[in-house]
């Protein structure tokens, strides 16, 4: 397939016969690419724009209300930005069309199967995204980077992976293991007038529970999520230099229990190096959900050094 395309500055030919082409499966079930066209973004970088045509699927021309057969009532053009190749951004234009029930005057548009529910990206570029922000070694604006989304997008994205991961129900899950020492302390939020605490198992150090407020309300409303059930196989909580019994009947020795605060320090200090990467996260709930998902990161030596991006 021999095609031009047009630049404002150059002419550039594709000859996909020639040996410097590679044919690999696009991960994007029905559309056939039909043109290809290269030009610039505004910050500079190359741009391969694939514009092609989707399959309509036999469930498409079916109208869900009634059940009778749909016509093409309107085009529209869409343009989902997709995967890298190389170091050039490629994005997909596909007529997307509209179908209209003669019976009864409904109308639904044409099913993508590789658009994200939520972006106009691919679904493989979401879940490349999706990837390098499990790393937890990359910033959102370095994602937002190697991606060619807004930072915006890249924050949504996030967002919606933690929850999936530590939120069901509209609340934190509940931990799916006992915890007998318990870590209790309290970092600053936003301005310095306002707190959040968190709570950790002192043996994972994985946050089992954060929230806005000081240690008392906070230690309630674990309770209350956890219930007494889990709390009777907690042997001991630390508060910050301060290790108490989970029964309430007076502090005890540190040496009792050889605990260390070594685990809620070095949470204090991955939150603390977060939110100057981040230059701050407005967002509470986003940022508490980070601080969970940070708790159970690897831990990588280097992460200056972590070129990995697949």
């Amino acid at each position: 397939m021999n095609y031009t395309a047009s630049h404002e500055y150059e002419q550039v030919e594709f000859d996909f016969s020639a040996p410097s082409y590679l044919l690999i499966p696009s991960f994007l079930p029905g559309f056939h690419n039909i043109d290809t066209k290269r030009c610039n973004s505004m910050s500079g970088s190359a741009v391969y724009l694939l514009k092609g045509s989707q399959d309509i699927l036999p469930e498409d021309a079916v109208c869900t209300s009634c059940g009778a057969a749909m016509h093409v009532h309107s085009n529209r053009e869409i343009v989902l930005s997709h995967l890298r190749f190389g170091n050039a951004l490629t994005q997909i234009s596909v007529v997307r069309k509209r179908f209209l029930c003669s019976s009864c005057g409904a109308s639904h548009m044409q099913h993508i199967p590789y658009c994200s529910e939520h972006h106009r990206i691919t679904k493989e570029l979401e879940a490349y995204a999706c990837d390098l922000l499990s790393f937890g070694t990359y910033t959102n604006k370095q994602v937002a980077e190697l991606c060619g989304l807004h930072q915006h997008t890249i924050k949504a994205i996030d967002k919606r992976r933690l929850e999936s991961l530590y939120v069901k129900d509209g609340k934190l899950i509940k931990p799916t293991h006992y915890a007998r020492f318990l870590g209790i302390d309290e970092f600053k939020l936003h301005d310095g007038h306002q707190y959040a605490t968190p709570i950790i198992d002192m043996a994972t150090g994985h946050v089992l529970w954060i929230a806005q407020g000081k240690k008392k309300k906070v230690v309630y409303d674990f309770i209350e999520h956890v219930g007494m059930d889990w709390m009777r196989h907690v042997d001991a909580v630390a508060l910050g230099y301060r290790l108490i019994q989970t029964h309430f009947d007076g502090i005890v020795e540190h040496g009792k229990f050889q605990i260390s605060n070594g685990r809620m320090e070095g949470l204090n200090q991955k939150i603390k190096t977060m939110r100057r990467h981040a230059y701050g996260i407005a967002d509470d709930e986003y940022l508490f959900l980070k601080i969970m998902d940070l708790s159970r990161a690897p831990y990588v030596r280097n992460p200056k050094s972590h070129k990995v991006l697949h």
